[in-house]
């Protein structure tokens, strides 16, 4: 019997130090993901932009170029900077949202919970003493009124927090 506890005992610790070798690995994330990634991508192509309008001003006062093919070339990549910048600001504007089937699973899970608890909202809302208006003005959220929107990536955040958790901006009234 010792014999057959002490072989299990060893298949179970060998099995613990191989298994990080057979399982598949994960898939290293290069970068910012849906909305975020989004986001970088036109931010450098702003830059991009930004750069080449630079860039033909200097070839255009060292007489590389001509005045007509600099006021073409330059209205061109004005258009393409004002369209890159609406998509940005189009982005910052709205809070970045998850994939429908995850939005429709929260929805319900929402939906439930305000069934299952009518005034817990307003339980809480006396429990943390808050009053009619909120901390950050235009702020207020189906949450309650003390919790705020990160300016920058519209990520909710607590009232205690002064960092947002989606980006790491400082959040002001902290």
């Amino acid at each position: 019997m010792e014999i057959v506890v002490g072989a299990l005992l060893i298949s179970t610790v060998v099995a613990a130090i191989l298994y990080p070798l057979w399982r598949p690995a994960l898939e290293p994330v290069d970068g910012p993901v849906g909305p975020a990634a989004e986001l970088a991508e036109l931010e450098s192509r702003k830059a991009a932009i930004y750069g080449s309008i630079r860039d033909l001003g200097f070839d255009f006062r060292t007489d590389k170029i001509s005045a007509d093919d600099h006021r073409q070339e330059s209205a061109t990549l004005k258009r393409e900077a004002v369209t890159v910048l609406a998509a940005i600001e189009q982005l910052r504007s709205h809070p970045p949202r998850g994939p429908a089937e995850l939005e429709r699973i929260i929805a319900g899970l929402a939906a439930s919970t305000q069934e299952d608890a009518p005034s817990t909202e307003s339980h809480e809302l006396a429990e943390a003493g808050a009053s009619a208006h909120p901390e950050t003005p235009g702020a207020q959220l189906d949450g309650g009124p003390t919790r705020t929107l990160c300016t920058r990536c519209g990520h909710r955040a607590q009232p205690a927090d002064r960092f947002c958790a989606g980006c790491g901006t400082a959040l002001s009234g902290s």
